[in-house]
């Protein structure tokens, strides 16, 4: 899971029985992260069951606390003190994010998104079953104004986390979607599926108000030989 400290990137990762903070700027181990108790193992062993969540971890946006999700709980660590604090009794969550304005952010492996306040642990009263099975990745634009998710069922979704609202999935991928990520504008995704698919790249439109609705009904049109999509939707507008 990666971070920021000031201009220094920095992540952090699993070790054996604790997590380490290393600097990706300089390329060097920073320090450990305590458990506590001290005998506290840092997987759970019933986790056996969800060895395939590798998108569990996400550093909050202000680099203050790194969460880790278990079979039974959310665990988090305070990253200035290097020391764990207590857990947010949630379980079963397969996937985490953080925004840059605050936010958190769960997917449950049967398809579910749900929002958590990062103080106390509250699960929110937002969320959304927008996939048919395992969420592989969630991604937040930095401001938060956007929550990306991407699944096994071959789609993107798209959701306006301030208005509740979730777009239209984006389609394209033939095989299961293993890979997200949001740049910096919130204006592009890249997406890459596993079992040899495809990266693709995709381009989201400037604002998450009324433009975040990517259902709108377009005129298109495919020239003949089938190489080519037309696409019209406005009176000044042809791509």
């Amino acid at each position: 899971a990666f971070g920021h400290h000031t201009n220094e990137e920095i992540f952090v990762a699993r070790a054996n029985d604790h997590l380490e903070l290393w600097s990706a700027t300089y390329w060097r181990k920073i320090g450990d992260l305590a458990n506590s108790p001290s005998e506290h193992r840092l997987l759970d062993p019933s986790f056996a069951t969800y060895k395939h969540m590798m998108n569990a971890m996400a550093v909050a946006g202000d680099d203050s606390v790194v969460y880790l999700a278990e079979a039974t709980e959310i665990r988090r660590w305070d990253l200035r003190q290097r020391t764990e604090l207590p857990p947010f009794p949630i379980a079963g969550t397969t996937c985490l994010a953080t925004s840059g304005a605050g936010q958190l952010a769960a997917a449950e492996r049967g398809g579910r998104v749900f929002f958590i306040d990062p103080q106390t642990g509250r699960n929110l009263d937002m969320s959304y079953r927008p996939h048919r099975g395992w969420i592989t990745g969630m991604k937040f634009a930095r401001d938060g104004t956007r929550l990306l998710s991407a699944g096994v069922d071959r789609k993107i979704m798209v959701y306006d986390p301030l208005t509740q609202l979730a777009a239209k999935p984006l389609l394209g991928h033939e095989e299961e979607v293993w890979g997200l990520d949001i740049s910096a504008d919130a204006r592009s995704v890249v997406s890459g599926a596993g079992n040899g698919g495809k990266v693709l790249t995709w381009s989201l439109p400037e604002s998450a108000s009324a433009k975040m609705d990517l259902s709108t009904v377009k005129r298109c049109a495919i020239l003949a030989d089938g190489r080519i999509l037309l696409q019209r939707d406005a009176a000044h507008s042809l791509e």
